[in-house]
């Protein structure tokens, strides 16, 4: 949750595939965050709320991915052969 915007992320599950959504609690809209096929899961803020960090699992690999919420782009953190889960940001992270 990130209450100084009041944006919820979450996972939905859309034709089988779980995907990242958001809810405003202002306007009381849903939005999807991300449309491809690999399964999404466990989403975390930053503490600015610019970015949403999250798990993205396609096949046998699981990686850590980051999507700039101004920008709207997504990119990976850790390497495709990794085996990586849980991303959670630490208080101290300047954005």
């Amino acid at each position: 949750v990130l209450e100084e915007q009041g944006k919820i992320a979450y996972i939905k599950l859309i034709n089988q595939v779980a995907q990242i959504c958001m809810y405003d609690i202002k306007t009381k809209t849903h939005t999807q965050i991300t449309f491809d096929s690999a399964q999404k899961d466990e989403p975390s803020w930053s503490p600015c709320g610019t970015y949403l960090a999250y798990s993205v699992e396609q096949g046998n690999n699981s990686r850590i991915a980051v999507r700039n919420m101004v920008s709207q782009e997504s990119y990976f953190v850790t390497a495709a052969h990794e085996q990586c889960s849980s991303p959670a940001w630490g208080p101290g992270v300047v954005c």
